[in-house]
């Protein structure tokens, strides 16, 4: 059954193993485009890897991934500039505020119905000199990784270090699809036109208001299955689009590639066809190539394919940073003894205190540097 259906059969380790080490790779827009959404230092061991002897001569550029990379590449960095502001303007307000802050407002009222004055003021003088150490802390880290980690789009529009190094991926010949002239791009594009119509995936269920019509996916899948027909390989695609045009979804689960693209592919090149997003495509170099590619990063790279997937943004710290805002909180013994209160615990904590939950899930949440204190 497997030689007649093979596209409905999971990949076993040997086939993995093959595409990662020997099939060309192509990249979609969205993971070059995800080198500006991640920290300097993980971008940095991302580009080495794809750097490598054994990696970069594989390396493919569909034309149309390139366009959509040239097209987006200012608006995505604008737009990881950005996801700092709220940090940023939040904990300046509390430091503009001072003690006028409402946090500290409410926190200082609950202190105050210590009755024993002596243990008032000192607890209020704790939180007062807490909070105003904790935002500035705060606020020169946030700052401090901004400045380390953006690259602003007035500065990079002219000279962009991380499209230097891309660029200098794919200096063979070959290496970047094939740019058509007017009229031969008419008949490529009609071409796409006609698989949506037919309801040929990838890019069924596009909005068509989108700036291309929608015909971007299948003129990069269009020029996968030309590159593999020319070199006589199979294809790897390293995308971040895990849309159900390109992937088989149960339930909201991914089961892999679309059997459909993966029949397609095999029926009109004699090649064999993978899809892989960003983060899975690091895993599969470490195992198979002894990449050596940290978890922080791998994790990093998820975070920002999440977040772009779910059209929000958030900031990821290094690891360091975090732990040196969570080695600041463990030490810092103003700040423990606020939260040591028994004034503020029945405040914060209080069943009858709206606030209780909110508060809760902000000093404690994931991914917050106060998660891990132990206030017991």
């Amino acid at each position: 059954m497997r030689d007649v259906f093979g596209e409905w059969y999971s990949d076993g380790d040997d086939e993995r193993r093959d595409f990662v080490t020997k099939a060309r790779i192509a990249l979609d827009a969205n993971v070059l485009l995800g080198l500006y959404r991640i920290s300097k230092e993980s971008r940095e061991k991302i580009l080495v890897q794809l750097e490598r002897d054994d990696i970069r001569p594989r390396l493919f550029l569909p034309y149309r991934a390139g366009f959509e990379y040239h097209r987006q590449r200012l608006s995505v960095a604008a737009d990881h500039a950005k996801q700092y502001t709220r940090a940023t303007n939040i904990i300046s307000g509390v430091k503009g505020k001072g003690v006028n802050s409402q946090l500290l407002q409410e926190l200082r009222a609950a202190i105050r119905e210590v009755k024993d004055t002596g243990v008032q003021k000192r607890l209020l003088d704790a939180a007062d000199t807490a909070f105003k150490e904790a935002a500035t802390t705060i606020d020169g880290a946030i700052r401090a990784e901004r400045e380390s980690n953006i690259l602003h789009p007035k500065q990079i529009q002219t000279d962009d270090p991380i499209r230097d190094r891309i660029e200098k991926l794919f200096t063979d010949a070959g290496q970047i699809g094939r740019r058509r002239t007017s009229t031969d791009l008419r008949a490529w594009e009609d071409q796409a036109r006609a698989r949506l119509a037919a309801a040929m995936p990838p890019g069924t269920g596009v909005d068509e208001s989108k700036r291309d019509g929608g015909i971007g996916d299948p003129l990069i899948w269009m020029e996968m299955m030309d590159l593999a027909r020319a070199v006589e390989q199979d294809v790897l695609f390293v995308s971040d689009d895990m849309k159900a045009d390109w992937r088989q979804i149960v339930d909201d689960k991914d089961f892999g590639p679309l059997p459909d693209l993966l029949r397609e592919f095999a029926d009109e090149t004699g090649q064999r066809y993978h899809h892989v997003n960003s983060d899975t495509f690091l895993e599969d170099l470490n195992t198979y190539l002894d990449a050596d590619v940290d978890n922080d990063v791998i994790d990093e790279v998820k975070n920002a394919r999440i977040s772009v997937s779910d059209s929000g943004s958030r900031i990821v710290l290094p690891e360091e940073t975090m732990e040196r805002l969570r080695e600041w909180v463990r030490t810092n013994e103003a700040f423990d003894t606020t939260l040591r209160s028994e004034a503020f615990r029945n405040f914060m904590y209080g069943e009858d205190n709206p606030a209780s939950k909110s508060f809760q899930k902000f000093m404690y949440g994931p991914g917050n540097p106060a998660s891990n204190l132990d206030v017991s």
